[in-house]
């Protein structure tokens, strides 16, 4: 199986995008860009704009917000959705605890795929609402 094959199946087995028919995911599938980082690295700021979400392929984040940590994150798990779908700054900063490959879908595609889909928009809304309880927390 190829590194594409496996983005392929990791995004069919993300509730967010399994909601979505087979065309949009192949587009999506086509639209996203390998990503790796270091052990330590900030992948995502809190505050800044929002222009990509990243599929977790391999390693464990950490979600931090107003300075403490707040749940971590592993493989098939998404970030940086509400940034997007809500069009609001980034609502937490991401750091990488290991080394992480990252699948990234830029603003564009990602909207593409998932604003016209009711399902996936209420996948996202549910996504949305779990992580925002988990920084409230």
């Amino acid at each position: 199986m190829t590194r594409r094959d496996e983005a392929h199946a990791l995004l069919r087995a993300i509730p967010l995008f399994g909601v979505l028919d087979a065309d949009a995911v192949d587009r999506l599938a086509v639209a996203l860009e390998h990503r790796a980082f270091p052990e330590g690295t900030v992948v995502i700021n809190e505050g800044d704009r929002g222009d990509c979400v990243y599929l977790v392929a391999d390693g464990e984040l950490e979600i931090w917000h107003d300075g403490r940590p707040r749940g971590g994150v592993v493989r098939g798990d998404v970030l940086g959705e509400i940034a997007l779908t809500e069009d609001v700054p980034r609502t937490a900063t991401v750091l990488a605890v290991t080394d992480v490959e990252l699948w990234e879908i830029g603003r564009g595609p990602f909207l593409e795929a998932v604003g016209p889909s009711a399902a996936a928009l209420l996948e996202a809304q549910a996504l949305r609402d779990e992580r925002l309880r988990r920084l409230r927390d």
